[in-house]
């Protein structure tokens, strides 16, 4: 290895340039969402990177739009060194026909807008859909600009593994062929976990060309109290399942068909039923299933749902958990797993329970908690009555273990150097 690579190792590049992503649902940490971008983007601007995120204004966490005025087909905005252009997408609700009309209109408009823009270096095109991805390609394409794509989601995949499509139907047919070919156009390909980047090289794409690079923890400041946010309702809520709590076990996420959250609900049902109405249960975010789940779960009085924070509120909220929840359904998960809420709480140095067995399990990886099979509602009431007696010191051992492998693996500036070099 050559002096100057060692030195990219340990800094990342110095060759910095004009860093466009294409992320549908990205956003800075002012609102409840994914900030994956946002965090490796302001890395990346400390060493000289130019970032623009193109990004829709309509939330999908909220359900309504979120960024731009009426009439007005996009916005540039500063959100700290990382800059935003928010685009004018259709409304939804749910997973319906306008949902895919969102993800049409995001590329469309994409496309237009970004001539207004100076030409970019590199563009990252990132799915969850792959109509973000291609958007990306063809703006690289046009601009001269090299082409990234990074795969958060395997699709057609992850739809057939969920049930959303047969895996011989023309819709997955038409996916796997958009998907191949982005594959092989692209100079590199960004993936969360091994399992995304072993279904790749399985459509024949060199393992050489594709990087992992999972999600990673912006580190809270553990000693900063939650009474930063004390004027929130969120944190007038939380103080008052405190003050009854004996334990309380959080769920930070969306609220949709994929996060299993029904059995999680069935699970406080049994707590409720073995008279362990110390422990509650706290769900913080928004998403199509809430309503179900609030209906689900009346007369069952350690049940919370609170409503989504914003991203930079999570660490804070966190504080008053004894342990994190992550759970899913069995499908697309199976041969890996990297979620954002596991970052979150192995950060914020509490335990997790998991529900689900993909795999690669960071959470029995990391010593940081357990994990009961796929739909186990009683595996998971079990689970969650033993985090309760095990006491503070037992979780405090296991939190810890989270936040040291979180520093080994998940590191902010170790991965975006790692992204540094993807894009050099």
């Amino acid at each position: 290895m050559t002096r100057q690579s060692v030195e990219r190792e340990e800094r990342g590049t110095r060759a910095a340039g004009r860093l466009w992503i294409f992320n549908h649902y990205a956003t800075p940490p002012d609102r409840a969402g994914g900030t994956r971008h946002y965090d490796l983007g302001a890395e990346l601007a400390a060493s000289g990177w130019d970032v623009t995120i193109f990004a829709a204004g309509f939330s999908h966490v909220s359900g309504r739009e979120e960024r731009l005025r009426p009439h007005q087909l996009y916005a540039i905005q500063q959100h700290g060194p990382v800059r935003f252009v928010w685009l004018r997408t259709p409304s939804y609700q749910g997973n319906g026909w306008r949902r895919a009309l969102n993800m049409v209109a995001y590329a469309i408009v994409a496309i237009v807008v970004q001539v207004r823009l100076d030409r970019p270096t590199v563009v990252i095109g990132s799915s969850v859909h792959l109509l973000a991805a291609l958007a990306g390609h063809a703006v690289a394409r046009v601009r001269g600009a090299r082409f990234v794509l990074e795969v958060r989601d395997v699709w057609p995949q992850a739809l057939v593994d969920a049930g959303a499509l047969r895996a011989d139907g023309a819709a997955a047919g038409a996916m796997h062929r958009l998907a191949d070919y982005l594959y092989r156009r692209a100079a590199r390909i960004v993936v969360v976990v091994q399992a995304a980047a072993d279904l790749i090289t399985a459509r024949g794409i060199s393992p050489d060309r594709i990087v992992v690079i999972p999600h990673a923890v912006r580190w809270p400041d553990l000693d900063a109290s939650a009474s930063d946010h004390a004027s929130r309702e969120w944190h007038r809520r939380l103080t008052q399942v405190r003050a009854r709590a004996g334990t309380v076990i959080m769920y930070v996420g969306a609220l949709g068909t994929a996060n299993a959250l029904r059995h999680v609900v069935s699970a406080a049902r049994g707590l409720h039923a073995a008279g362990r109405d110390d422990i509650h249960l706290v769900f913080i975010g928004e998403g199509p299933e809430r309503s179900d789940l609030e209906h689900a779960s009346e007369g069952i009085p350690n049940v919370h749902f609170l409503g989504p924070v914003n991203k930079s509120e999570v660490a804070s909220a966190l504080s008053f958990a004894d342990a994190g929840l992550a759970t899913m359904i069995r499908g697309p998960w199976d041969s890996g797993v990297s979620m954002n809420k596991i970052a979150d709480y192995f950060g914020a140095a509490i335990p997790v329970i998991m529900m689900g067995s993909p795999r690669n399990n960071p959470v029995l990886e990391a010593r940081a908690g357990w994990a009961v099979d796929y739909e186990d509602v009683n595996g998971l009431r079990d689970a969650v009555i033993a985090m309760a007696d095990l006491g503070v010191e037992g979780r405090e051992e296991l939190g810890r273990n989270g936040r040291r492998y979180a520093g080994e693996y998940l590191d902010l500036e170790r991965l975006t150097r790692r992204l540094a070099r993807v894009i050099s």
